[in-house]
């Protein structure tokens, strides 16, 4: 009966443990604007704590509009030597050295901005002909 107490009691704790850590914190880091100034990119952080790695999401929104979670154009982390930059209207180019990308959608568009019609392409460029992913990441130490 004792151990059977202590099992509940280690379970508790650790839901309870699991709440006391905390959210996710989201912190926008840059925005770039588009030539035309019709849209921006916006680059933000996440941070789940000690035990995961800090994310970058991409977004594309209206000039001076908030990004929503969840509809990101780009998801990664153990990310390096990345440049973020509108080689012209409606084309944004993504370089890295590194990075392990979770998600990635190469077009945005919104039906509040000339009703879907423009439409802004994403392209990831690595600049390596190596691999993008750094060995952690491929398993090797």
């Amino acid at each position: 009966m004792k151990k059977l107490i202590f099992i509940i009691f280690v379970l508790l704790i650790s839901i309870v443990g699991c709440d006391i850590v905390g959210e996710t914190v989201y912190t926008e880091i840059e925005r770039i604007q588009s030539p035309d100034k019709k849209v921006e990119v916006v680059i933000v952080t996440s941070n789940g704590g000690a035990t995961t790695s800090i994310a970058y999401h991409i977004y594309i929104v209206q000039a001076g509009k908030e990004y929503t979670k969840g509809f990101e154009l780009l998801t990664a982390d153990h990310v390096s030597k990345c440049i973020v930059a509108w080689k012209k209207d409606k084309l944004l180019t993504i370089k890295y050295k590194n990075a392990r990308i979770f998600h990635f959608s190469n077009f945005w568009h919104s039906d509040k901005l000339d009703n879907w019609k423009y439409v802004v392409e994403l392209r990831l460029e690595p600049s390596t002909e190596d691999f993008s992913l750094d060995k952690r990441d491929r398993g090797i130490l």
